[in-house]
C-alpha cells in the first residue's frame, strides 16, 4: 500500500470517528489511552533506572572450606543468610525449558513485559474481584529479586522498568541463567544449584525430569510449595509444570514417567567439620587464605 492510499485510509477513519457519538469517541479514546499509556510510562521510567548492581556481581557463591581431599568442612552463608551455588547454562537446559513453559511462555518474544498477558490479567482480576494473576514475566521476576520495590502500583511500574533495563543489557539466555541462579527456591536457598543440593543432595544436572519439575514448580511460591512441609501441593504443582511442558516438548513417555515419580527428598545436612579450626581460619588467625572460585583448600585431613 503506497503513501497516498495510507493517508486516504487514515483520513476516512478519522472522519468516521468524528461522525460517531461523543460517548463512542470517549470510549475509543479511553481504550487507546489504556493501550498506549502504560507501555509509554514504563519506557520513560526505564530511562531513569540504572542497571541493577547485583546483576553485575557474577561471583556471589558461598565460600566453601574443604580439607586436603576436597571434603567439605563448612559452607559460609552470605550476609543475607543464603548459600547460593552458581550453575552454568549447560546444567540448566532442562530447568530452563520447564520454567519457560510454566512461568513465561512468550519469554523469547517479549521485551521484558508481556503486555498481552498484562491485559488478560487485568480482565481476569476485575472479573474475579481479586488478584488472580500478576502477569510477571521471568525478566520482571528477576527484576523483583535484584531490585525489590514495595508491592504497589508504583512498585509494579518500577519492576517493569527495571525489566526493560535488564533486557537492554543482557541476552535472553543470560537473563534466564541469572534468574535460575538468583531467585528463591526456599528458606535461604538462592538459586537452583543450592536448591538441588539442599533437597536432593546432588548437582542440578544430575536431577531427573521429575525432580527438576519440582524445582520449577516451587519458584512460584517457595513457602506455599515447600517440599518438606507441603509435599502434596508441590506434587500438584509439578503436574501443572509437566502439563505445560508437554505442549512444548511432545515427549509424552518421559513426562508420564516424571509424573509418576515419587517425592523422595535426600536433604543434605550442613557441613560442620573441624569447627575450631574453621573458626580460627575465618577469623584470620592463620593470615590471608587463598581462594579459587569461592573454595578454600586447607591442609587439614578431616
Amino acid at each position: 500500500m503506497n503513501r497516498p492510499a495510507i493517508r486516504a485510509l487514515l483520513f476516512r477513519g478519522w472522519a468516521a470517528f468524528r461522525s460517531r457519538s461523543l460517548t463512542f469517541r470517549v470510549a475509543v479514546a479511553s481504550l487507546v489511552a489504556l493501550l498506549v499509556l502504560p507501555p509509554t510510562l514504563v519506557e520513560v521510567v526505564s530511562l531513569f533506572v540504572s542497571f541493577p548492581a547485583d546483576l553485575a556481581d557474577k561471583d556471589f557463591e558461598t565460600e566453601r572450606i574443604v580439607d586436603r581431599h576436597g571434603q567439605l568442612l563448612r559452607e559460609v552463608r552470605r550476609g543475607d543468610g543464603s548459600k547460593p551455588s552458581r550453575v552454568t547454562r549447560d546444567e540448566t537446559q532442562t530447568l530452563s525449558s520447564l520454567l519457560v513453559a510454566v512461568e513465561d511462555r512468550h519469554f523469547y518474544s517479549h521485551h521484558g513485559v508481556d503486555w498481552m498477558a498484562v491485559g488478560r490479567a487485568v480482565v481476569t482480576n476485575l472479573t474475579h474481584a481479586r488478584i488472580v494473576s500478576g502477569a510477571s514475566t521471568i525478566t520482571m521476576q528477576l527484576a523483583r529479586t535484584v531490585s525489590p520495590a514495595r508491592r504497589s502500583l508504583f512498585g509494579k511500574i518500577h519492576e517493569a522498568a527495571v525489566a526493560r533495563v535488564i533486557e537492554r543489557h543482557l541476552s535472553k539466555d543470560d537473563i534466564l541463567l541469572e534468574y535460575e541462579n538468583r531467585v528463591s527456591f526456599g528458606p535461604n536457598l538462592r538459586g537452583a544449584g543450592a536448591a538441588a543440593h539442599a533437597y536432593f543432595d546432588k548437582p542440578l544436572a544430575k536431577l531427573s525430569l521429575g525432580e527438576t519439575a519440582l524445582l520449577a514448580g516451587i519458584v512460584r511460591g517457595p513457602s506455599f510449595y515447600d517440599l518438606a512441609s507441603h509435599g502434596d501441593r508441590a506434587i500438584a504443582r509439578r503436574a501443572r509444570v509437566l502439563h505445560d511442558y508437554r505442549e512444548l516438548s511432545g515427549d509424552k513417555e518421559a513426562i508420564a514417567r516424571a509424573e509418576s515419580e515419587p517425592l523422595m527428598l535426600q536433604s543434605r545436612h550442613s557441613a560442620f567439620g573441624a569447627p575450631h579450626f574453621v573458626r580460627a581460619l575465618l577469623g584470620g588467625k592463620f593470615g590471608e587464605v587463598s581462594r579459587e572460585k569461592g573454595v578454600v583448600v586447607t591442609t587439614i585431613d578431616s
